[in-house]
């Protein structure tokens, strides 16, 4: 079964499936961003094209490369209290 933006965003339950998955999608960016050292994520790059990277159907690497790529956005976690 197929759907298009439209179809999802007619339906209430749609919308708001799709809400949560951009919602979603964004913490893990800067989940990625904020606690993934560039080490690790070129590790997980190697991992990928290692198990998926030689098939043929496999059209994600560059996404994949784009997602793992450090914005170089300086971003500061607030101190932490110890209580």
């Amino acid at each position: 079964i197929q759907y298009t933006i439209d179809s999802v965003l007619q339906d209430p339950a749609g919308r708001q499936l799709l809400c949560e998955a951009l919602y979603l999608y964004g913490v893990m960016l800067i989940i990625i961003e904020l606690y993934v050292p560039g080490s690790i994520r070129e590790r997980l790059i190697i991992a990928y094209y290692r198990c998926y990277g030689k098939e043929e159907k496999s059209s994600n690497f560059d996404e994949i490369c784009n997602l793992f790529r450090s914005t170089g956005k300086p971003f500061h976690l607030p101190p932490v209290r110890m209580q």
